[in-house]
């Protein structure tokens, strides 16, 4: 596939051929994508984006996206992470919930059952905030992880169940 950038935004003209596995929002004859799926489109090599007579590399792409989100690369790897178990990621609400992650299946027909709130290794995370988000997502019946991107780039996750004692509790998942 090939995308352009057009009034700051990556889409990809839609034509006889179907786009599977492509998340987006369609607009009339195109997809507009966010910057995560470019960048994980990019990255397995299925789209190519073309500003002027060039292509933009996926370096470039990380370098100009992150002057909007200077932890592209974070959310990046927790996207592509997902995205390759094949779930179907949409991005989170407010500061808190990087993004809500939806079941084999079910998009769009069903909301999401999973949040997930993406840490790079090494970086503190706030208590206060996360007992905020578990508190919410357990009144939802949604289920909460936090994805911690380890040193060499690898994702592990961590479910958060709920509260034992006033004190949190966890799963490894």
């Amino acid at each position: 596939m090939v995308g352009e950038i057009k009034n700051g935004k990556i889409r990809v003209k839609i034509d006889n051929e179907t786009y599977l596995g492509v998340i987006g929002e369609r607009k009339r004859k195109y997809i507009y994508l966010d910057n995560l799926e470019t960048l994980y489109l990019s990255f397995v090599g299925k789209l190519e984006i073309k500003e002027r007579k060039s292509f933009l590399s996926f370096e470039d792409l990380v370098t100009r996206f992150s002057h909007e989100d200077e932890d592209i690369f974070v959310r990046f790897l927790i996207y592509r992470d997902l995205r390759s178990r094949g779930y179907i990621v949409k991005k989170g609400y407010g500061e808190k919930i990087d993004f809500l992650v939806y079941e084999r299946g079910d998009y769009p027909d069903k909301p999401a059952k999973i949040r997930v709130i993406g840490v790079d290794e090494g970086n503190p995370l706030q208590i206060v905030n996360l007992i905020d988000v578990l508190k919410f997502t357990i009144m939802s019946k949604k289920e909460l992880k936090i994805a911690v991107i380890e040193r060499r780039g690898e994702v592990v996750y961590y479910t958060l169940k709920g509260f034992i004692g006033g004190k949190l509790r966890e799963n490894l998942g």
